[in-house]
C-alpha cells in the first residue's frame, strides 16, 4: 500500500511539472521510438494523451486513466489483450502507438437502436506483448424470451490508420503526412503502413500475382489492371506490444424484432492465450423510426459503360463501374441514409438500349424514391438564342419521357456550378426554358449570399455551402424555393463527429430542406487511393472503391449517424403531432454544445414519455 501511495505522489509531481512547463505533449506514433521508451514511467506519462486535434488531457484525467488501467492489469494478471470500450462518434484519434488510450478498460459494450437501424459501437484492443493470430468471434444475441439477433447482423471491422495529405481539411497549400484512422477493413493486411518512412502500401492482384504497391508517391501511377478485394470475413491480425487497434462493431437490427435487451459475448481469441470476452448488449427500442424529415442526396458520378472503349475504363475509380459494383454502391448509399444520389449516366433516344436503362433499373431494385431525380448529364448553360433554347427544351423533354418509364415525377437539371452573380443572371433564359419544359433547376451556388436576390425567384433548389445559415434558409423559403447544404464539409475529412453534427440535428434545426454533399467518390490526381498525387486537394471519399464493392470509412459512418438523428426527430414529431418539443430539445442541446449522442438520448426519452408505443 505504501508503494502505491509513493507512486501516486511521484506521478502527481511529474504531472505538475508537465503542467507548469506549458509544453504540449505530442503522442509518439513511431513504434521504434515508443518501444525504446516503454520502460520509462515519465515517457509513459508523456505518451498518455488524448489526441483530440492536439488537445491534451488534464492532469487529473491522465492520472485517473493511468490508475484505472493499472488496477485492471493488476486484477487480470497475464492477460495479453486489454479492451477499452470506445465512443465511435468522436473526433479523438485512436492511433497505433498512443502509448495509453484515454479510456477505462472494461468488458462491456452497449448499443441502443430501433428496428431496421444500423448502429455502431467500438472498442480498442491494446496488446501487452507481441500477439499474432488475433480473431474476433461474434455470437447470436438473445433476450430472455429467446428472441435473437443473428451473428450475421453484426458486422465487425478493423479501423485502419494510414497516412493522408492533410488533417481537418480537404485543401492544402503543401501536402503533409498525417496519420488518420479512416478505413473499415475485414483484412487488416489490405493496407500496410510504414511508420518510419510514412508510406502506405495497398495489396492488389495484378495478372494473378498478389503484391503491394506504393500509394503515397505523388508521382505514382496506379496500375490499370490492378484488382482490389477486401476479405468477406474478418481475418486474423497481429499487434505488437503496446500497439492499439480500434474495432468497429455495427449491428443491423432485424425488422419485426421484439423490443427488449439482447446480449451475448464477443470472444477475442489468440492461438496461445485464453480468450478475452466483451459483453455486447443491444437495447431494441419499442418504436420504429420514421423517414428522415429532410432530404439526403449526394453527388454520385458512377457510370455504366456501353462502348468497347468505355468498358476498358472500368477499374478502381469513382466513375466507371461494372453493373455489380454499381449495384453494390447504390445499396451502400441507401444503407447510409442516402435517398437521392445524382444520376450522371448519359442517355440518347437514338440508343434506346443504352446503359441508362440498366442504371435506372438498378436504382429501382435498390428502392430509391421516384418523386424526383437529379440529372448530371444535362447542364443548362446560359444559351440565349431561340435555336439553342429549343435544343435544351428538346433534350429535357427526352429525359422526362425516358425517366417517366421508371416512375420518376420531377426531373431536375443542373445549372452552371458555383456561378458568380453575373453568370447566374445570364442563366435566367435557360432556366425559364427548363420550366417551360416541365422540369426544375438545381445548382450549387457556393456561399453566395446574393444568389437569392439574383435568381431566388427561378432557381428551384439552391445548394448552399458552409455551415447551415438560418437567414439563407428563410430567404429561399420566402421565394417558395428549396435550399440544400454542401461543403460543411465535403466528404473526405476523417472525423465522424463533424458529419454527424453538421448533416444531422444542426441541419434540421437550421431549417434546411436537406443536403447534397460532394461527393460519394471524387478523386483528384491519378488514383482515388493515393491522397498525395494532387498538389492541393485531398480525395473526396466516403467509401473507397474496390473491384467488386466498397470500403466504408469512419466519416461515412458518422454521416449515417446524422441521418438517423433526424429520423429520431421525425419519430418524436410523429408521436406528438408537432415539432414544438423536438425543436426545443434540439435548440437547447445545440446551444449547450452537447454531443450528438446525448441529444439523441434526450429525443429517445421524450418519445418514450410522450407516447409509450406498443412493442
Amino acid at each position: 500500500m505504501k508503494k502505491v501511495i509513493i507512486i501516486i505522489i511521484v506521478l502527481a509531481i511529474l504531472f505538475s511539472f508537465i503542467l507548469l512547463s506549458h509544453n504540449e505533449i505530442q503522442q509518439n506514433i513511431f513504434p521504434k521510438v515508443t518501444m525504446q521508451n516503454a520502460d520509462s514511467i515519465f515517457s509513459m506519462i508523456q505518451n498518455y494523451v488524448n489526441q483530440e486535434y492536439k488537445k491534451v488531457l488534464t492532469n487529473f484525467e491522465k492520472l485517473t486513466y493511468f490508475l484505472l488501467n493499472t488496477v485492471y492489469i493488476r486484477n487480470h494478471p497475464g492477460q495479453a489483450l486489454i479492451l477499452y470500450p470506445w465512443n465511435p462518434s468522436t473526433s479523438i484519434k485512436v492511433l497505433p502507438y498512443n502509448f495509453e488510450v484515454p479510456a477505462a478498460p472494461a468488458n462491456n459494450l452497449s448499443i441502443t437502436a430501433s428496428r431496421n437501424q444500423f448502429e455502431a459501437a467500438s472498442f480498442i484492443i491494446t496488446a501487452q506483448k507481441n500477439v499474432s493470430g488475433i480473431g474476433i468471434d461474434v455470437p447470436d444475441l438473445y433476450d430472455t424470451k429467446g428472441n435473437r439477433i443473428p451473428a450475421g447482423a453484426i458486422n465487425v471491422r478493423l479501423v485502419k490508420v494510414w497516412y493522408q495529405a492533410a488533417e481537418g481539411t480537404i485543401w492544402f497549400d503543401t501536402p503533409g503526412k498525417v496519420l488518420a484512422p479512416e478505413l473499415l477493413l475485414k483484412d487488416d493486411a489490405l493496407v500496410k503502413v510504414d511508420y518510419i518512412n510514412k508510406t502506405n502500401y495497398l495489396k492488389v492482384t495484378i495478372n494473378g500475382t498478389e503484391q503491394y504497391i506504393d500509394i503515397s508517391n505523388p508521382a505514382g501511377t496506379f496500375p490499370s489492371n490492378a484488382q482490389i478485394h477486401d476479405a468477406q470475413s474478418l481475418q486474423p491480425f497481429s499487434l505488437q506490444a503496446n500497439e492499439n487497434k480500434q474495432i468497429w462493431v455495427t449491428v443491423h437490427v432485424p425488422d419485426n424484432l421484439p423490443a427488449g435487451e439482447y446480449s451475448g459475448e464477443i470472444s477475442i481469441t489468440t492461438p496461445s492465450e485464453a480468450p478475452v470476452m466483451m459483453n455486447l448488449q443491444v437495447t431494441v427500442l419499442p418504436f420504429d423510426l420514421e423517414p428522415a424529415p429532410i432530404e439526403y442526396s449526394i453527388f454520385y458520378f458512377g457510370l455504366l459503360p456501353y462502348s468497347t472503349s468505355e468498358k476498358l475504363k472500368v477499374g478502381i475509380d469513382g466513375i466507371w463501374k461494372s453493373p455489380e459494383k454499381y449495384a453494390a454502391e447504390l445499396q451502400n448509399m441507401k444503407d447510409h441514409g442516402i435517398a437521392y444520389p445524382t444520376f450522371y449516366q448519359g442517355y440518347s433516344s437514338e440508343v434506346p438500349d443504352g446503359p441508362a436503362n440498366l442504371a435506372l433499373t438498378l436504382r429501382s431494385q435498390t428502392g430509391f424514391p421516384t418523386d424526383k431525380i437529379y440529372l448530371g448529364d444535362v447542364v443548362t448553360g446560359n444559351p440565349t438564342t431561340a435555336t439553342d433554347l429549343t435544343t435544351l427544351k428538346n433534350k429535357i423533354k427526352m429525359w422526362k419521357t425516358f425517366t417517366a418509364k421508371y416512375g420518376y415525377r420531377d426531373v431536375y437539371v443542373y445549372g452552371i456550378d458555383e456561378a458568380t452573380d453575373s453568370v447566374l443572371q445570364s442563366e435566367r433564359p435557360a432556366w425559364q426554358a427548363v420550366h417551360d419544359s416541365g422540369a426544375k433547376v438545381y445548382v450549387a451556388v457556393s456561399n453566395n449570399y446574393n444568389a437569392v436576390t439574383v435568381v431566388g425567384d427561378i432557381l428551384d433548389t439552391a445548394i448552399f455551402a458552409d455551415t447551415p445559415n438560418t437567414t439563407q434558409a428563410a430567404a429561399w423559403h420566402g421565394n417558395g424555393k428549396r435550399i440544400l447544404s454542401y461543403a460543411s464539409p465535403e466528404s473526405g475529412t476523417d472525423n465522424p463527429v463533424i458529419y454527424r453534427q453538421n448533416y444531422g440535428f444542426s441541419l434540421w434545426n437550421a431549417g434546411y430542406d436537406g443536403e447534397m454533399i460532394y461527393a460519394y467518390q471524387s478523386g483528384f490526381g491519378q488514383s482515388i487511393w493515393n491522397d498525395f498525387d494532387d498538389p492541393h486537394w485531398c480525395d473526396h471519399v466516403f467509401a473507397y472503391p474496390t473491384s467488386d464493392s466498397v470500403i466504408d470509412t469512419i466519416q461515412w459512418e458518422g454521416f449515417r449517424e446524422g441521418v438517423d438523428d433526424t429520423r429520431y426527430v421525425a419519430s418524436l414529431i410523429k408521436h406528438e403531432g408537432n415539432d414544438t418539443t423536438a425543436r426545443a430539445i434540439v435548440t437547447d442541446s445545440l446551444s449547450r454544445k452537447e454531443n450528438m449522442a446525448t441529444l439523441r438520448e434526450k429525443i429517445i426519452n421524450q418519445i418514450l414519455i410522450s407516447q409509450p408505443p406498443k412493442p
